[in-house]
């Protein structure tokens, strides 16, 4: 883009075309100041159709209307592509006043209509890749365009867009992510992880269905059910009952997670069943679980469903960190703390674990080892990458109960690199606190 000419203009005889920012945001101080001293470095336009149309410099343009400006100095250049301009404008504009995130979205999408791929958009505004390609993905949703639009981030708003069809769900992360950002990762996976899990036992009711079965809800299971599970019953002539003798099916999660259709009996004491332990609830020895016991085993239950989401987010959350330019402060200190204090942890450290934190592609048995005897760069992501392999490893979905002293401070020291943690692994944090 070559400079032709510069002119002193009357500012309302510029045309501002469609801007990447789409709030100018004048504000009154910069009115102010272009009202006092003038526009003083040069608005960049070009000529099209017979008029000068704004290329670089919305927001002074606006200003000098705004202020009374009779002339504003110019830079009459040659027409640019619309790609050109569309890039341009992304670079001058967040030099000047950072754009908001839906500003840089639609910029992005801009510039994909124009033909251009999320590489190309990368590399011609100076973004990353993964941010192009989470804002196409947000503006290709029509909750998630919505939500940039409301505050949210390109990041959030992706993930957003991940949940369509889903309208409450949808609200209450919008809620979380103005009012407690640093909770919407944690809360987003909660959710992701539920509606996996209500798909999976709804195929498993479905193809339960579609073979002829009766399929029966939580509520018609149990002391204050109908029907009782057959290993619980005895058949009217005093022999174990079977699935044979299974008149329907629950399906229910079991503590590991894993799905299950136990086989049923509907009725059980009209035909003729008796309960194999003696009691007439649902068929545990000690009969009935008090209210309280009940309460606890939701707690546990709810608990350990938000570890495992939690260990997901961190998971992402230390791949993000391993892939920037630099190590985070104090890393050196980390690893000789974790190599002199913790050995056993870093001895069960899994080599492949690690090299999904850090990006490593190299294949085989230890697939750090062989890419660190090659390629010397970045050699401390590989070390961090195996120290936090060694703390993963030992956490499970039950770290939060009994929390031992290395993990409180391994996550001690994931907090203060900047990890938010969800409301279950502060259970832990507590415990480092407390001490």
């Amino acid at each position: 883009m070559n400079t032709q000419r510069l002119e002193h203009i009357n500012p309302l005889t510029l045309t501002v075309d469609t801007n990447v920012r789409t709030a100018a945001e004048l504000g009154t101080e910069f009115v102010a100041s272009i009202k006092e001293h003038g526009v003083l470095q040069p608005v960049t336009a070009h000529e099209k159709d017979g008029s000068l149309h704004v290329l670089m410099g919305q927001r002074r343009t606006l200003a000098a209307v705004e202020a009374g400006r009779d002339t504003i100095p110019v830079y009459v250049v040659a027409s640019p592509e619309e790609t050109d301009r569309v890039a341009t404008q992304v670079v001058e504009n967040d030099q000047r006043q950072e754009l908001t995130h839906a500003d840089r979205a639609e910029a992005f999408h801009q510039l994909s209509l124009l033909g251009m791929t999320p590489t190309k958009i990368a590399k011609r505004t100076g973004a990353h890749k993964e941010t192009v390609s989470q804002a196409l993905t947000a503006k290709a949703n029509a909750a998630a365009n919505v939500s940039l639009g409301q505050g949210l981030t390109i990041e959030q708003a992706a993930k957003i867009a991940e949940f369509d069809g889903h309208e409450q769900i949808i609200a209450k992360l919008t809620e979380i992510a103005l009012e407690e950002p640093g909770e919407f990762p944690h809360a987003a996976q909660r959710h992701l992880d539920q509606l996996a899990e209500d798909a999976a036992v709804e195929a498993v009711k479905v193809e339960l269905t579609a073979n002829g079965k009766t399929v029966v809800e939580s509520a018609e299971v149990g002391h204050e059910g109908t029907a009782k599970y057959v290993t619980s019953l005895n058949r009217p002539d005093g022999e174990p009952a079977t699935e044979d003798d299974a008149t329907a099916y629950f399906v229910r999660v079991l503590y590991n997670g894993n799905i299950e259709a136990v086989a049923v009996v509907q009725k059980w004491k009209a035909a003729g069943f008796t309960d194999r332990w003696g009691n007439s609830g649902s068929g545990s020895r000690s009969g009935p679980m008090s209210e309280e016991q009940k309460a606890e085993r939701k707690e546990l239950i709810s608990r350990n469903k938000d570890m495992d989401s939690a260990i997901i987010v961190r998971h992402e959350w230390i791949t993000t960190l391993l892939a920037r330019k630099t190590a985070p402060k104090g890393y050196l200190h980390f690893v000789a703390k974790t190599m002199s204090s913790h050995s056993y942890e870093l001895g069960r450290s899994s080599q492949d674990m690690a090299a999904t934190f850090a990006g490593i592609k190299a294949e085989g048995f230890s697939p750090v080892s062989t890419h660190t005897a090659k390629v010397a760069a970045r050699s401390e992501f590989s070390i961090l990458a195996l120290c936090f392999a060694a703390y993963e490893k030992t956490l499970d979905r039950n770290a939060w109960r009994n929390p031992s002293k290395a993990t409180r401070e391994y996550f001690a020291q994931l907090i203060a690199w900047g990890y938010t943690p969800s409301e279950v692994e502060k259970l832990i944090t507590e415990e480092t606190t407390a001490e």
